[in-house]
């Protein structure tokens, strides 16, 4: 998975708190410490990523993932809890090669013209690994709840495992390749250009942190319709939803990609405008049982257009010759997602102090507008220069 542990970013929360003693609000500092840490982090890892290649880096990627899964589960204090925090962060850097290393291998067998395909299956099966912890994971809990995270553990261990085998089948081009200087092309000297890395950020910080902001918008407006109790029920279908969603979108994805191209770009960003205009619509009058409906949709339209726009812009900062170029490109696409990530969420905390949520879902509206605007223009200046 692309950021979480699989088993534990279901109980997270729960394990930490009722297990380890983690209050909510050192669970808050761990979220923000987290995201500040990894923007610090890009640079050196980056220098470190260039050393040792894309391969180890992967390997050294799935490693530090096990790392922050024992340090999680056997924590005796909140320190280790911090440090395995920290180690989740490098791990998720390492790993961000991950695309780089098939975008190799793909070219090593003349089929570079087929990365979106295999990147939208690897997603695919990412989500419906995700679909059966989730609903493994609240059994496991009741049982014990240590057992969800000795489940965290093994898939954490077979990552280090397959890595490791995946990796030595990919050959040697990659050092072959940075032994003699590499030819860079001009396209190499331009990345995305600035509006689409800024709608990049924009689009990844309201589709990831960005989507539990729009989950306490779902649950506030539904609690003014009905009782407590069908609000939570109707949460746990529409979570399990939302993997579903994600597994048709990379789906679709992978279907339609070679057909339209770029124009995705856009058509991700118009769901998401329209996805949460309609997070809005409860609030401009007493929610309805059709604005309920909307509402539903919205929450699923946000999931929806993720991985496709990752998968999309990962596709384009890939058609490099230069591996290091590639290794590069992946990191800077990990900065701007974290640098959006942590902007949004610091704004969104300061405006709840004073505001609702229904402000934020405002926000988030206007900045999507502004998101597809950047992606539009970067789209008609790039098709002009060609």
């Amino acid at each position: 998975m692309e950021a979480e542990h699989l088993f534990f970013v279901v109980c997270d929360v729960m394990f930490l708190h009722a297990v380890k003693g983690v209050s909510f609000a050192q669970f808050s500092f761990l979220i923000s410490f987290s995201l500040l840490f990894s923007v610090i982090v890009q640079y050196p890892l980056l220098k470190c990523i260039h050393a040792v290649g894309t391969r180890r880096s992967v390997q050294l990627g799935s490693l530090f993932f096990l790392l922050s899964a024992l340090c999680f589960t056997f924590a005796p204090n909140y320190g280790v809890v911090i440090a395995g925090g920290i180690a989740k962060c490098i791990g998720f850097t390492f790993n961000l090669l991950g695309p780089a290393l098939l975008k190799e291998k793909l070219v090593q067998d003349g089929r570079d013209n087929e990365y979106v395909a295999f990147q939208s299956d690897a997603n695919n099966m990412a989500c419906l690994l995700m679909m059966l912890s989730s609903l493994l994971c609240g059994f496991l809990f009741s049982c014990n709840p240590y057992f969800p995270m000795f489940g965290c553990i093994i898939f954490c261990a077979l990552g280090v495992l397959l890595s490791f085998m995946i990796t030595s089948c990919c050959g040697t081009v990659e050092e072959k390749q940075t032994d003699e200087k590499p030819q860079i092309i001009k396209r190499n000297k331009v990345f995305l250009g600035i509006p689409l890395l800024v709608s990049f950020g924009l689009l990844t910080a309201m589709t990831g942190i960005g989507l539990s902001y729009v989950r306490i918008n779902f649950q506030e407006a539904l609690t003014l319709k009905i009782d407590l109790d069908q609000t939570m029920k109707l949460l746990s279908v529409v979570s399990f939803l939302v993997y579903l969603v994600r597994f048709l979108s990379n789906a679709l994805m992978s279907k339609l990609f070679s057909r339209f191209g770029p124009w995705l770009y856009l058509g991700m960003q118009l769901i998401l405008v329209a996805s949460l205009a309609f997070q809005v619509l409860p609030w401009v009058h007493r929610p309805t049982v059709p604005a309920l409906f909307l509402l539903s949709m919205g929450y699923l339209g946000v999931s929806f257009v993720r991985d496709p726009y990752v998968t999309a812009i990962q596709n384009e900062s890939l058609l490099v010759e230069d591996p290091i170029k590639r290794q590069s490109n992946m990191v800077v696409l990990n900065f701007v997602k974290k640098l959006g990530a942590l902007l949004l969420s610091t704004a969104f905390t300061l405006m709840l102090e004073k505001t609702a949520i229904s402000s934020v879902m405002v926000v988030m509206c206007a900045l999507a507008t502004v998101s597809l605007v950047l992606a539009g223009w970067r789209l008609v200046v790039g098709r002009r220069k060609h």
